[in-house]
């Protein structure tokens, strides 16, 4: 499958909707696009419309934010800053990939040789200051 649209800034909560009725599929949700472009508010609106009731962040500092929905773990990670796949290591990403919980991985290039199976591709791009282009595609190793 692979779909692509425009959005404006305040429709993203249609956005967030196309994207959780592809959470069926996977659980490995990836988020490609430059500093900007909505990666995080994206998935904050996901969690929000998911039922989350906590502080959505960028997990730029700490590299993985943990929420919990009902008695599922869910995961957000920003690998912006992990220069080696060492440090994916000392942080116990494959577990964390491996664990059938929803994982959000923004920045995902360096990771790539860790997704064996089903994930969903997202790819944005900035069109203007209120305008985003998405690209959705899900990819079958």
């Amino acid at each position: 499958m692979k779909n692509i649209f425009t959005y404006k800034l305040n429709e993203i909560d249609k956005v967030s909707d196309i994207i959780i009725s592809n959470l069926d599929k996977t659980n490995i949700i990836l988020f490609n696009g430059e500093i900007g472009s909505g990666k995080t508010t994206i998935i904050k609106s996901i969690l929000e419309k998911m039922g989350v009731n906590e502080n959505i962040t960028s997990p730029t500092f700490s590299i993985v934010n943990e929420y919990i929905l009902k008695h599922d773990n869910i995961y957000h990670f920003d690998l912006y800053r992990v220069k080696s796949v060492d440090e994916l290591n000392q942080i116990g990403f494959e577990d964390y990939i491996c664990s059938n919980n929803l994982c959000f991985i923004e920045w995902p290039k360096l990771a790539l040789k860790y997704f064996f199976s089903c994930y969903l591709l997202i790819n944005l791009k900035l069109i203007d200051k209120k305008t985003r282009e998405v690209e959705l595609i899900i990819k079958n190793q």
